[in-house]
């Protein structure tokens, strides 16, 4: 179905741009948070007034940077509907009908209530649908500088297991290393392992291994940075209501903004 096939190009091309702004405000957030970290430090070890008067005009960039990025994002958010596309024509039970044969369906389970209102002396069904926790991403790529440097531990602990003398203390060390890095990592502990990665762990002495190397950009000043979302709902929901086995009414619902923010974000 061409319209179809329109609108869902556009909707993808919207939020491409989203989230590739979205991107460029984290690494402008990550960087000021250094750039401030960097003054307070130079301020407390009594550097020049050269050093910190530049520290506070990048600060100054990175403020304006941030503002504008944030009134870009504003801006493809607003309204909501946006963030799919232009109004379709065709009602979404009949684009649905439209859709090729071998295009498989993931249904995920989702949270509905349903409260009953007065409205002008009649009595209206009110239907809200919540995506399930196993629909919500808390994943966040970026590490932080703890992080990095855990993972780095932890690779340099299992390059100690490698070279043990014995099957059994080789053994012992690679489990401490994973447990050490579990506790302080959680359920990121597998994320940070395979992202502070060495090149190779074949090296003569421990000193040689080499580590990715990460931008101040790139690495979060805090542990949580993003607000929890969720990628996977639908482009609306259609809600349809039965008595005695006969459908009494259909509506689709508002237009769901991919992704969709779930709870707070911590700035």
């Amino acid at each position: 179905m061409k319209e179809l096939d329109e609108y869902r190009q556009q909707a993808q091309t919207k939020r491409t741009d989203l989230f590739r702004m979205e991107e460029a405000l984290d690494r402008h957030r990550n960087l000021l948070r250094h750039r401030q970290d960097q003054l307070n430090s130079s301020f407390q070890q009594g550097n020049t007034e050269t050093q910190e008067a530049a520290l506070i005009h990048e600060i100054q960039a990175l403020e304006a940077e941030i503002e504008r990025d944030n009134a870009t994002i504003r801006a493809l958010k607003n309204p909501p509907a946006q963030l799919l596309a232009p109004p379709l024509t065709t009602e979404p039970w009949q684009l649905v009908e439209g859709l090729h044969d071998d295009l498989p369906f993931l249904l995920l389970p989702i949270r509905i209530e349903t409260r009953f209102i007065d409205v002008n002396g009649q009595k209206q069904i009110w239907v809200r649908l919540y995506p399930d926790v196993m629909s919500v991403d808390t994943h966040e790529k970026n590490l932080t500088k703890d992080e990095v440097q855990a993972g780095e531990i932890y690779w340099r602990e299992i390059w100690r297991a490698r070279h043990a003398s014995g099957e059994d203390q080789a053994k012992a060390i690679e489990k401490d290393a994973r447990r050490a890095l579990a506790t302080k990592a959680g359920p990121r502990a597998v994320w940070i392992a395979q992202q502070t990665q060495p090149a190779s762990l074949d090296v003569a002495k421990v000193e040689q291994l080499q580590f990715p190397q990460f931008t101040e950009e790139s690495l979060k000043a805090e542990s949580w940075s993003q607000a929890p979302c969720s990628k996977v709902m639908p482009d609306c929901f259609v809600v349809m209501g039965f008595l005695d086995g006969k459908e009494v009414f259909r509506k689709a619902g508002n237009p769901i903004p991919d992704p969709l923010i779930v709870g707070p974000a911590p700035q």
